[in-house]
């Protein structure tokens, strides 16, 4: 399927990566689950790890921010936000205007909520950059090896 209409990324771990290669496949609606340690304004992931097996931790996923950056990237308009700090809700940028706030991040962003316990291996997350987000699309092996220049 070239444009599914819903496409639900949860996968606790790699979401950012995948959602920076879906390309073409983007879908009419996206659910996306993000990480929400983290305060607005920070563009922050877990580095690419094959396999990935989230542990309970809070070491998963991206920030709200950086997943709300590229799927705007992609033509999706942010429209909804989980107040229970989980998943955002996008829809391809031609049908924002049906949702009153759409891509009014500061009407949709809910702040850092509750949060999963430490990290006891203190792994470090990727602080992006723009020089590694604009080669989100690229390919995965491109983008990773830019985020760990």
């Amino acid at each position: 399927v070239e444009h599914p209409d819903v496409f639900s990324l949860d996968i606790d771990g790699n979401d950012f990566w995948v959602l920076a290669n879906l390309g073409p496949f983007m879908p009419r609606l996206l659910v996306c689950e993000y990480n929400n340690r983290f305060a607005a304004d920070e563009f922050v992931t877990i580095p690419y790890t094959e396999p990935f097996r989230w542990d309970g931790t809070c070491f998963y996923g991206a920030s709200q921010r950086a997943m709300h950056w590229l799927a705007g990237r992609y033509g999706m308009a942010l429209v909804y936000g989980e107040k229970t700090g989980t998943n955002m809700f996008f829809v391809e940028r031609s049908l924002a205007h049906h949702f009153e706030h759409a891509d009014q991040w500061e009407k949709l962003y809910f702040g850092t909520r509750w949060s999963h316990r430490e990290d006891p291996q203190n792994r470090a997350f990727i602080r992006l950059d723009w020089r590694t987000m604009e080669a989100c699309g690229r390919g995965v092996q491109e983008t990773i090896a830019l985020a760990r220049a």
